[in-house]
C-alpha cells in the first residue's frame, strides 16, 4: 500500500492560472504543470529568501521534500522559459490558506512528525517533556518587557553603521540596518548593500534579512505596498514617517501603547 501523501501548507494562491508565451494560442503550444506546492516552495525558497529549514516548517513537510519540491519547480519553470511552453499552475496535495494546523505538528520543533518513525523530538513522552521544559525555561528567562508584549529587537533603516548616521527613509534601499537589542542594549550593524541595488524586490528581500534577525519592529520612513503585506505576515510592527538620526528616531519611540 502506498503511503499518502502529506498536505503541504499553501499561505498565497496565485492571481492567474498560467503564462505563455506573447501571440501564440495556448492550443498550438506544449505546456508545463506547475504544482501548488511547488509554486509555493519557489515562493518560500527564490522570493521570500528563507533557508530549507524554515520553509520546510512553513510548509507543515520535511526538510527533504522541500528540497525535491524546489528542485521540481526550478526545472519546470526553466523548462517553460527556455523551450518556449505554456506554464500552468496546477493543484497537488495542498491545504488551502488560513487552514488549520495539521494535528501531527510537533509542538516542539513546529514541523511535522515522522510517520512510521519516531518524530526528532522522541516520540510522545519526550514531546511533551521536552515542550514543557522549553515553556518553562522561557517563562522563567522572559523580561517583564518581553512579558508585556513590547518589541525586543528594533531595526532601524540607517545610512550609517551606528546610531548618530541619519536614519534612511527608504527601507528596501536602505544600505544598513541598525538592530538594537533593547534587552541588552547592543546595537548589531546589518550591511543591506547587495539588496539596495537590486533592480527589484527590494523590499522583500529586506523583509527576509529582518526576519533572519528576529526583529519585532521596523523604523523608517516610508514602505511599499508590497513589503508592508510581508512584514505584516511576518508580524513585525512599523513605525514611517521617522527622520533625523538613528538615535533620535529611537529615543523618540513611544512604546507605552505596545502592551496587549
Amino acid at each position: 500500500m502506498s503511503r499518502p501523501y502529506r498536505l503541504r501548507r499553501v499561505a498565497v494562491q496565485p492571481p492567474v492560472r498560467g503564462f505563455k508565451p506573447l501571440r501564440q494560442p495556448l492550443q498550438e503550444l506544449e505546456t508545463v504543470t506547475l504544482d501548488l506546492d511547488e509554486l509555493e516552495a519557489l515562493r518560500w525558497a527564490d522570493l521570500e529568501g528563507l533557508y530549507q529549514e524554515e520553509a520546510a516548517a512553513r510548509m507543515d513537510i520535511s526538510r527533504a521534500t522541500f528540497a525535491r519540491l524546489i528542485s521540481r519547480g526550478r526545472a519546470k519553470v526553466a523548462d517553460a522559459l527556455i523551450h518556449g511552453k505554456a506554464l500552468l499552475i496546477g493543484k497537488g496535495p495542498v491545504a488551502p490558506p488560513g487552514s488549520a494546523a495539521s494535528e501531527d505538528s510537533c509542538p516542539v520543533h513546529g514541523g511535522p512528525q515522522r510517520r512510521g518513525r519516531r518524530c526528532r523530538c522522541r516520540g510522545s513522552e519526550g514531546r511533551g517533556r521536552r515542550a514543557g521544559t522549553a515553556e518553562k525555561e522561557r517563562t522563567t528567562h522572559e523580561s517583564p518587557e518581553a512579558k508585556r508584549g513590547k518589541p525586543m529587537k528594533i531595526a532601524i533603516t540607517s545610512q550609517g553603521k551606528d546610531l548618530s548616521s541619519p536614519l534612511d527613509p527608504r527601507f528596501g534601499r536602505a544600505p544598513y540596518f541598525l538592530v538594537v537589542d533593547r534587552s541588552t542594549g547592543e546595537v548589531e550593524v546589518v550591511d543591506n548593500t547587495a539588496n539596495a541595488q537590486a533592480q527589484q524586490g527590494v523590499g522583500l528581500a529586506a523583509v527576509a534579512v529582518l526576519k533572519r534577525y528576529n526583529v519585532d519592529l521596523l523604523v523608517t520612513g516610508r514602505v511599499g505596498p508590497k513589503a508592508e503585506q510581508a512584514l505584516r505576515t511576518a508580524k513585525i510592527r512599523v513605525v514611517t514617517g521617522v527622520e533625523g538620526s538613528c538615535r533620535a528616531a529611537l529615543e523618540g519611540l513611544d512604546l507605552s501603547g505596545e502592551e496587549p
